[in-house]
């Protein structure tokens, strides 16, 4: 598959803020996974193994979907990553 074209038209404010707050928001939880590393394996299902690693591996993958939607060139599968990540772990109780 392509990835999206890029777009010649400037941003608009709202969709600069928008993307600023998606940014953000998995930004500060990306660094929540290595800063609170004990809070968030709390939440890993018992069911699944190796908690520590699956919480550093799901903090490193949103740093770097975070990273990824600054990026024209690599928004689109960075939003698809961040996307199926959040369905991932929206089961965790």
């Amino acid at each position: 598959m392509e990835s999206q074209p890029e777009s010649r038209h400037p941003m608009s404010p709202i969709r600069r803020f928008g993307l600023f707050f998606v940014f953000l928001w998995f930004f500060i939880g990306g660094i929540a996974h290595f800063a609170a590393t004990e809070l968030e394996m709390r939440i890993v299902p018992p069911s699944l193994p190796s908690p520590h690693a699956l919480v550093i591996i799901s903090g490193m993958l949103e740093l770097l979907g975070a990273a990824g939607i600054l990026f024209n060139s690599a928004r689109y599968w960075a939003g698809v990553g961040l996307i199926l990540l959040t369905v991932a772990v929206t089961s965790a109780p």
